[in-house]
């Protein structure tokens, strides 16, 4: 019987997300709630299996062992601590939201739950504030680049790149502030048509309970 064939390996891609990464659509219909945890994938290993020349060329040693660590999740086991099906979660993946932390020799991607815990941020972003994909995408990029000015502040900077740094910090604040604005305006917007329509049946209701009374005023009722 011959053997499935494996797919090939993937190469770890930047946790970044550019702008513009989702501009393919919105969500499909009923993504989350279908599609099943998947099983075993193909081209797994057990934990310890993997060589140096497993993993991506130029990497160190200890970022391999802090992988190996942490990007321990199978897709559909992500996927449930997510709250989403696997067919959202690669949706996120081909949009360019999401960039799972590691893979195995044989090509099957794994998850940390730093993953997990994007996949949460995600659906905040799109559930409870209401921004569509293109908007998370653009707010994750954001959230990305401030982290990474973080992590170079830490790392000690003279005082004028500080100043740089500060200066870029505040310009993507203010490019997030402008689209929440943005969001926000048109929201109020919906609210006041909703408020108008409200007093218009209020007011269709008063003058039905008018007419009542004068029906039964003439009936003697």
């Amino acid at each position: 019987m011959s053997q499935p064939n494996r797919p090939p390996a993937e190469r770890r891609q930047p946790r970044g997300v550019g702008p513009g990464a989702a501009e393919r659509g919105g969500h499909p219909a009923g993504a989350e709630g279908r599609g099943g945890s998947g099983g075993r994938e193909s081209g797994e290993r057990t934990s310890g299996e993997g060589t140096s020349g497993d993993r991506e060329s130029g990497r160190g040693a200890g970022a391999a062992a802090q992988l190996d660590a942490e990007a321990r999740l199978r897709i559909g086991e992500a996927a449930a601590e997510a709250g989403v099906s696997t067919r959202t979660l690669r949706y996120y993946q081909e949009l360019g939201l999401l960039t799972p932390a590691g893979t195995t020799a044989g090509g099957a991607r794994r998850y940390s739950h730093t993953d997990v815990a994007r996949i949460h941020r995600i659906r905040h972003l799109r559930d409870l504030v209401g921004l569509d994909l293109n908007e998370v995408s653009r707010v994750l990029a954001a959230e990305d680049r401030l982290a990474a000015i973080r992590r170079e502040w830490l790392e000690g900077q003279t005082s004028a790149r500080q100043r740089e740094l500060v200066r870029e910090s505040i310009a993507i604040n203010a490019e997030v502030q402008e689209m929440a604005r943005r969001k926000l305006a048109g929201l109020k917007d919906f609210t006041a048509g909703l408020e108008d329509l409200a007093a218009r049946y209020r007011h269709k209701l008063d003058e039905l309970e008018a007419a009542d009374g004068g029906e039964q005023v003439l009936t003697g009722s």
